[in-house]
């Protein structure tokens, strides 16, 4: 099981809430740019391994 699905409390706070205050960060001292690189975890439970850019991201896991 992800960590994500046995942890949702965990997970939106070490990342969701996490990078609230990145951005919030960035705001304030005027940041034009941000490389936002994400985790695995947005392409589900895929089985095709290694995962890429363009594979879908809108199914339930």
């Amino acid at each position: 099981m992800r960590y994500s699905l046995g942890n949702p409390r965990a997970y939106v706070e070490g990342n969701m809430v996490a990078f609230t205050y990145l951005l919030e960060s960035c705001r304030e001292a005027g940041t034009l740019h941000l490389v936002y690189a994400s985790t695995s975890s947005v392409y589900g439970a895929k089985i095709k391994m290694p995962f890429c850019e363009h594979d879908g991201a809108n199914h339930l896991m």
